[in-house]
C-alpha cells in the first residue's frame, strides 16, 4: 500500500436534503473548528467509489487518532456537516457537534445511512460557495473554518473552482483537498492550482482505492489538530 503524500501549499442554498444527526442546536457554543466535508458524488464516481468516500470519513471519525485531535484542542469540540455534490449540492447531515466517541460514531453510522444525491457534472466551484455558504449560516462559532473538498475530477461544468477558492478564501475560509488519482493522474497538481487556498491549506493525494481511507484520516487529523 503507497502511504497517501500530504501537500502543504501556503497561499495568502440551493438544494438541502437533511438526515438526523446529532443537531448543532440550543445556544451558541465555541468550538475548534467548523469543517464542510464536501464529497464528489459526480457521475464519474460509481457507487464503488462513492461508498469508499463514505466509508473512509466515517472510519477516521470513529479512529483514536481523530478523537485525540479533538480532545486537544482549547474547547475540545468542533462542528461538522457533510455535503455530496456534483453540479447539483446537497447537505446530506446538518451541522453537529463532535466531542466524543459516542458523538462521532453518530455522525459516521448516519453518513453510511445517507441517500445517493443525483450524479451529474463536476462542478467544484459551486461546491466551494455551497459550502461557504453553510459555514456563513453555522449555528455556532469556531476560530478556524474549513472546506475538506474530495474528488476524482477537475471542475467542468460552472464557475471555476479557482474563482470560488479565491472568494472563499477572501471570506476568511480555507479549502484542502483530496485528490483521487484513479481517473486522472494529475489531478494533484490540479487541486494545487485551482481548488485548495486560505491559511495553512494542503491536500493529501489518495494514489489508489488501497490508500484511500488512510488519506482520509491524516487529513482529517491535520485538519482537526
Amino acid at each position: 500500500m503507497r502511504r497517501p503524500s500530504l501537500i502543504e501549499v501556503p497561499r495568502a442554498m440551493r438544494h438541502n436534503r437533511l438526515s438526523r444527526v446529532i443537531p448543532a442546536t440550543g445556544p451558541e457554543v465555541s468550538l475548534d473548528v467548523l469543517l464542510v466535508v464536501a464529497i464528489d458524488a459526480s457521475g464519474s464516481l460509481s457507487e464503488e467509489r462513492l461508498m469508499l468516500q463514505r466509508e473512509g470519513h466515517a472510519r477516521a471519525l470513529r479512529s483514536p487518532a481523530f478523537l485525540e485531535a479533538v480532545s486537544t484542542g482549547l474547547h475540545g469540540r468542533v462542528g461538522i456537516t457533510a455535503v455530496e455534490w456534483s453540479h447539483r449540492q446537497d447537505q446530506i447531515l446538518p451541522w453537529a457537534v463532535i466531542e466524543d466517541a459516542g458523538s462521532a460514531a453518530q455522525f459516521a453510522e448516519a453518513l453510511m445511512r445517507a441517500p445517493r444525491p443525483m450524479p451529474g457534472y463536476t462542478a467544484i466551484g459551486a461546491a466551494i460557495d455551497f459550502s461557504v455558504d453553510l459555514l456563513a449560516r453555522a449555528p455556532h462559532a469556531a476560530a478556524r473554518r474549513i472546506i475538506d473538498i474530495s474528488g476524482n475530477g477537475p471542475n467542468n461544468d460552472g464557475r471555476s473552482a479557482a474563482e470560488a477558492r479565491d472568494d472563499a478564501v477572501a471570506a476568511g475560509v480555507t479549502v484542502n483537498g483530496l485528490p483521487i488519482l484513479d481517473a486522472h493522474r494529475n489531478l494533484d497538481a490540479y487541486f494545487a492550482q485551482s481548488v485548495i487556498g486560505g491559511p495553512r491549506a494542503f491536500m493529501v493525494v489518495a494514489r489508489d482505492a488501497a490508500s484511500f481511507s488512510q488519506a482520509i484520516l491524516r487529513k482529517l487529523v491535520a485538519e482537526i489538530a
